[in-house]
């Protein structure tokens, strides 16, 4: 083990503990045109990861592509949410969170759900999903 991969394990560990949350998996198998149904090869479970909600600012047509790229007035702003899981974690899951699974913060009040839009893996293999927050059912 290098000491880059037991540092970033310690630190892992450290964050984890201080803002980390349990937050259930549930794995979901998204078909096109069809409503997402529980994945009966992968197990729901419950892990910890650090959750993060914080404004996201975006100029609207910021990523226009051909011709001048001229930005109006117009911005845009979203509530960005990700949920930071350590490769730890990750191992005691078995299996990597897939877009259009569902996440429950289950620590926190209220219907407090989540669907994965986006899976971003590090070269230590953390993991950093992007969530869309769900309508209550």
């Amino acid at each position: 083990m290098t000491i880059r991969v037991l540092l970033d394990r310690l630190a892992g560990r450290a964050v984890e503990r201080a803002f980390g949350e349990a937050v259930l998996v549930l794995p979901m198998k998204v078909t096109r045109n069809a409503t997402a149904t529980a994945d009966p090869d992968r197990a729901s479970a419950t892990i910890r990861a650090v959750i993060s909600i914080a404004p996201e600012d975006r100029a609207l047509f910021a990523d226009r592509k051909g011709g001048a790229n001229t930005l109006g007035p117009t911005r845009l702003l979203l509530a960005g949410t990700w949920a930071t899981v350590t490769a730890a974690e990750i191992g005691r899951l078995g299996y990597l969170p897939i877009q259009g699974d569902m996440i429950v913060l289950t620590d926190r009040p209220g219907p407090a759900r989540y669907r994965v839009t986006q899976v971003d893996l590090d070269d230590l293999g953390a993991v950093t999903l992007q969530l869309t927050k769900e309508a209550a059912p």
